[in-house]
């Protein structure tokens, strides 16, 4: 009748929950900790005297936020068309399924290096070279030139 199974109706949900958690838990597990980790790092910019580490800490933060999507989208491309790889194959061999698993993991990687590097490169060199773009103040751009290079790593 609808999207949902009939009262009563017996499912298979601890098959189906540990199927979900081993494709959901690592990607809980980086957020969970990414989430401790900005908010460790704030707290502790916040704890620094003066105004310029804390607005250097909020600057170099937000840029990487903004280059973060670019990176996503390969990460969810291989979400896409990884998963199909887990499945059993009904034609074909298993050896030739594994190595068009490979060629696809190989390229989203070399894609993705490529790709974390340019926009690595390009996010550091703002506050490196060109920290006059970001803010006004003499003492952030002094504070903010010496993070261009954890913000790259």
């Amino acid at each position: 009748f609808g999207i949902l199974p009939p009262y009563g109706a017996k499912d298979d949900s601890s098959q189906s929950t540990r199927a979900f958690l081993k494709f959901a838990a690592p990607v809980l597990t980086l957020i969970f900790g990414e989430i401790a980790a900005f908010g460790v790092m704030t707290h502790v910019a916040a704890a620094l005297p003066g105004e310029a580490t804390l607005a250097s800490h909020q600057i170099i933060l937000s840029l990487f936020f903004f280059v973060s999507p670019f990176l996503e989208v390969i990460s969810q491309t291989a979400q896409a068309f990884l998963p199909q790889f887990y499945a059993v194959p009904t034609n074909g061999s298993q050896a030739e399924y594994t190595e068009s698993a490979y060629k696809v993991a190989n390229k989203l990687l070399s894609i993705g290096i490529l790709v974390g590097l340019v926009m690595a490169g390009l996010a550091s060199s703002i506050p490196r070279f060109l920290p006059q773009i970001l803010t006004n103040s003499p003492l952030v751009q002094a504070a903010v030139r010496p993070l261009a290079l954890p913000l790259f790593l």
